[in-house]
């Protein structure tokens, strides 16, 4: 299982409200499915320049097997495990996650 991106243009207003709803609609099925070990959403926005900007989530393989169809309308795109570090991202952080304390960053190891 892989890590999955969704990249979101960004500013945008109705960028704001699909990923409310996206998220939303994740957390839900989270709850749905009894909280799996490994849920967990982060998100950041990342810069390919100083002029071009993409609000991004980062579905941990077990949400992005979960959520799958909360997902294919967003095209989403395999990645690697997301690097709270890149300095592309900007703003990184845990947008949803079950297990406590530090145990969704450590997805990230």
């Amino acid at each position: 299982m892989s890590w999955y991106k969704i990249a979101l243009p960004f500013p945008s207003a109705e960028t704001v409200k699909i990923a409310a709803n996206m998220a939303m609609a994740a957390q839900v099925r989270d709850v749905q499915l009894g909280s799996p070990a490994g849920f967990a959403i982060f998100s950041g926005t990342e810069y390919e320049d100083e002029n071009t900007a993409a609000l991004c989530y980062y579905f941990s393989p077990v949400a992005a097997t979960s959520c799958a169809d909360i997902l294919a309308p967003f095209s989403p795109i395999p990645c690697d495990v997301p690097d709270p570090d890149d300095p592309k991202i900007v703003g990184f952080g845990l947008t949803y996650g079950t297990l406590q304390g530090s145990g969704s960053w450590d997805l990230l190891k």
